[in-house]
């Protein structure tokens, strides 16, 4: 493949996963606005203490076997039964463990409705075990808008249904059948679409051989799981209901844009360069591209969502929310150094040093748990603190295999990096300034919103930054790719 031909698949796989992700998102994103104006932070609490039982099911289900497929240059129908059968014994099984211990669960949250959640949402497990090597194999054909087309209309759909069942009084069951819908509207289409049908046939030498690398990512991913979810499990363990619903908000709010940022990363960059693997410096040219231009637009708008924190809790959710505010302003400065850690595990995968992305994670999370047990008894403004301080702690790190394999460490990256965060930083300021003329949060808002793009597109154009003109090149050309 031709090196305009990558940049075509990059950038058409970009769009198409910006438009699932903001689709998902958005379709979400008006239901959790409605849901939450009718719900309790205590419903919201009551879901999100599931989530790390129903996370830790998916990185289990998968066990990295998606990843290792996509890295692996010529996969067989063997090798896709293999993964096939294994993701629907695993999905099985897991269902049956949660199944089982939805009681001990509620116990320990001493929260009783939780069992019949557990057991109605677990499912969606089947469902996608039973889908897993189609969307991976969409992935690895890089038919990403066949793939965005998809997850889309199941959003779509599942997000009328939550919203119709909130209206008529299901409450917390909104949600619960909102995932449900979700993911058997997109397994029913993908197993139409995708083209391919399994062999029933185990092979246990395509098993060893995609879990050489898979087992690296699983571990890395288990890891992830637990750190990830362990706010939740201590917030809903040592205080209540209620403050889980106010952290999941703001960590909600804050994650959104660096988790579309991270999806993206590892659904197109990752088949991308996962081509280039065996040329360095093809590798690194397109990496560096990739890196800079996304981070263009997430610094400048997480430091927006900082600044117009209050008047945009105020206006999506209602007052009663508006304790999560410095939750929020908080984890968006981790947030902006999130997708950053990624992307260097990214390189790791590409490279095939799936061992050394889970030796990393075995290096960073006791770090992680230090902060995290160590804020503890001073509250959870603390605990939020601690966590955004350890993903800037962590980002530093994970340069550190980065630098070694590739020679493109933490110094290279801050160079392109730098910049940017000094622009979203003036730009944040002088919107702060701006808006405290105003009292309304709605005149606070739009004009907030106005004067963060102009003051940020007029500070990239007077110091004539390349990325802006990176930006608009790339803008120019899908465009004409696309006449």
């Amino acid at each position: 493949m031709q090196e305009d031909s990558y940049k075509d698949k990059a950038v058409s796989g970009a769009i198409w996963k910006l438009l699932e992700r903001f689709s998902n998102y958005g379709v979400t994103f008006v239901v959790g606005i409605i849901l939450a104006r009718i719900l309790s932070p205590d419903d919201y609490g009551i879901i999100g203490m599931l989530t790390v039982f129903f996370s830790l099911a998916i990185v289990l289900q998968d066990s990295g076997f998606g990843t290792a497929l996509t890295q692996k240059k010529d996969c067989t129908q063997s090798d896709y039964s293999t993964v096939f059968i294994f993701n629907l014994m695993t999905s099985l099984l897991l269902y049956v463990c949660l199944y089982i211990s939805a009681p001990a669960i509620s116990v320990f949250y001493n929260t009783p409705l939780l069992v019949d959640i557990i057991r109605v949402s677990g499912l969606s497990i089947i469902i996608t075990g039973l889908t897993g090597v189609q969307y991976t194999k969409l992935n690895i054909d890089l038919k990403f808008s066949t793939r965005s087309k998809l997850s889309i209309a199941g959003t779509l759909i599942s997000g009328i249904v939550g919203i119709t069942m909130a209206y008529c009084g299901f409450g917390v069951w909104a949600l619960v059948f909102q995932g449900l819908v979700s993911a058997a509207i997109i397994g029913v289409v993908l197993w139409i679409i995708a083209g391919w049908r399994p062999s029933f046939v185990f092979s246990k030498e395509s098993f060893l051989s995609l879990f050489k690398f898979g087992g690296n990512m699983l571990g890395s991913g288990l890891i992830n799981c637990i750190y990830g979810n362990l706010y939740t499990v201590v917030i809903g363990r040592c205080f209540s209901p209620y403050h889980v619903g106010m952290y999941n908000r703001a960590d909600g709010y804050a994650s959104l844009p660096a988790n579309v940022l991270s999806d993206i990363s590892m659904s197109v960059n990752f088949p991308i360069l996962s081509k280039l693997q065996d040329d360095n410096d093809r590798l690194l040219n397109a990496y560096e591209k990739l890196l800079k231009i996304p981070f263009f637009f997430l610094f400048p708008f997480l430091t927006l969502i900082i600044v117009l924190a209050e008047p945009i809790i105020m206006l999506m959710i209602g007052e009663k929310w508006m304790p999560c505010v410095p939750y929020l302003q908080i984890l968006c400065v981790g947030y902006m150094f999130y997708p950053l850690n990624g992307f260097n595990m990214n390189l790791l995968y590409v490279k095939g040093r799936s061992d050394l992305a889970l030796k990393m994670e075995l290096i960073k999370k006791p770090v992680g748990l230090s902060f995290l047990f160590c804020s503890l008894p001073f509250g959870i403004t603390w605990m939020m603190l601690g966590k955004a301080l350890y993903s800037v702690i962590v980002y530093a790190m994970n340069c550190y295999y980065t630098n070694k394999i590739l020679d493109y460490g933490f110094s290279n990256q801050l160079r392109i990096l730098l910049p940017i965060i000094l622009y979203s930083f003036i730009t944040g300021v002088s919107v702060m300034l701006v808006i405290t003329l105003f009292s309304s949060p709605v005149v606070k808002l739009v004009i907030g919103l106005l004067s963060a793009v102009i003051i940020y597109v007029s500070i990239n154009l007077l110091f004539k930054n390349k990325i802006l003109e990176e930006v608009t090149d790339i803008i120019k050309y899908y465009v004409c790719r696309n006449r």
